[in-house]
């Protein structure tokens, strides 16, 4: 029988082909923890043959895909194993979070592992983020002692509805010129390689999936609570989106009327986190006069301190001072909780993931969402805070990115 050009001929060929897939597959599956693999511990884990095990390894030195260790000679008699290890320093991806005010950027390895990080800051208009996002790459690369080429991927978490078949943002009020721009050619135009894009709450609800507070969650909700609200949904283990891309819009609920911006949605306007510096500067005088003392990215947590017992202790508030800051919280919390509300009714997830910098204010913030939602729901979610952080958005990225690295690989084995 005869093999075609590409590999995938039936016979001896396509064998071998399969093989170094699946030694290739197990060498990834131990990458992201630094372990090295010897040629039993591969024949055990995917059911082939010593000998096929040993040609796969061979092929796969070849194409510079693995890397052999030096293994320490035993005490006993006897050679010592031989070690391998997936090559991930091959390449590199990258994760960007773009927004109208910042870029982040993280750079990591093909099996995952975070090598350095950029924000560099930008201002709301599209041309400008996106010189930001190319700027920033290329910069963090260079920084690494790397080359342009060694990117062989970017995933881009942007606000808005985003279309990632397309690889365009549909709807982007907060970055003029953003939307119906071809986000994923033109960067990819610019770095050289293919760049995928998606909405920044999707791929924190992506990240959370795989690697934080929902991997042992088929079903679950990331609520993201910053300068914006949005919400990514998990069902049966799959990312819904919508049929036009738009699910988890929260922001967007009319369950908060006098909206003031026009970049904002109604809901996030109000209890997103310019809303909420916005309501605290109004605060009875007391309490405001101790929230100015502190700087403004502390105010949230100093006022959820204030209306605890042992924060109020330790910032030596008077009594009028815990009173004003107890009453605040209540309405603060009973606001988002209007809106999370409609989702939990509808989507009826295990467990809310809250992420974004207001929900990190501190643990009275977790504790009283789940008091005063319990009041407005016919169930009783789980509710935990985000384990990435403000690095969740570009985690979600960088998996999205690392999902072409796949059929880059592939492709390289096939050959």
């Amino acid at each position: 029988m005869v093999e075609r050009r590409d590999g995938t001929g039936n016979g001896p060929h396509l064998l071998r082909r399969l093989s170094r897939s699946a030694v290739l597959r197990r060498l990834r599956d131990h990458a992201a923890d630094g372990a090295a693999v010897t040629a039993s511990e591969l024949v055990a884990a995917t059911g082939l043959s010593r000998p096929a095990v040993g040609r796969a390894l061979v092929d796969l030195d070849e194409r510079g895909l693995i890397t052999e260790l030096a293994s320490a000679r035993p005490l006993g008699a006897g050679r010592p194993a031989r070690r391998f290890r997936f090559a991930a320093d091959r390449g590199l991806v990258a994760g960007l979070e773009v927004g109208p005010q910042q870029v982040q950027v993280l750079i990591a390895d093909l099996a995952g592992q975070v090598l350095t990080e950029h924000r560099v800051a930008t201002t709301p208009a599209a041309p400008t983020v996106l010189t930001a996002a190319a700027d920033a790459t290329r910069r963090a690369v260079r920084d690494l002692g790397r080359q342009p080429g060694d990117l062989w991927a970017v995933g881009v978490g942007s606000p808005g509805v985003v279309d990632p078949d397309a690889g365009a943002v549909r709807l982007a009020p907060s970055i003029p010129g953003w939307a119906g721009l071809p986000v994923s050619r033109v960067l990819g135009e610019r770095l050289g390689c293919p760049v995928l894009i998606d909405n920044d709450v999707n791929l924190a609800t992506l990240a959370e999936r795989l690697s934080g507070a929902g991997r042992d969650h088929r079903n679950f909700a990331f609520v993201y609570w910053d300068e914006r609200v949005g919400s990514g949904l998990v069902f049966d283990g799959q990312q819904y989106r919508g049929s036009h891309f738009a699910a988890g819009e929260v922001g967007f609920l009319q369950a908060a009327p006098g909206a003031t911006s026009s970049t904002l949605g109604a809901f996030e306007d109000r209890v997103g986190l310019p809303g909420l510096l916005r309501t605290l500067d109004s605060a009875p005088a007391e309490l405001a006069a101790v929230l100015r003392s502190v700087p403004e990215d502390d105010r949230l947590a100093t006022l959820f301190g204030c209306a605890e017992p042992a924060g109020a202790a330790k910032l030596s508030a008077p009594e009028p001072v815990v009173v004003q800051a107890e009453s605040l919280c209540r309405k603060l919390i009973a606001d988002f909780c209007d809106g999370v509300a409609a989702l939990v009714l509808v989507a009826d997830p295990g467990m809310l993931v809250l992420g974004g910098r207001v929900a990190q204010a501190g643990p009275p913030v977790l504790r009283r969402v789940r008091e005063q939602l319990r009041e407005r729901v016919l169930t009783d979610p789980e509710i935990v805070g985000s384990e990435l952080g403000e690095r969740a958005v570009c985690l979600g990225a960088m998996h999205r990115a690392l999902e072409t690295v796949d059929a880059r690989l592939e492709q390289a084995i096939s050959s």
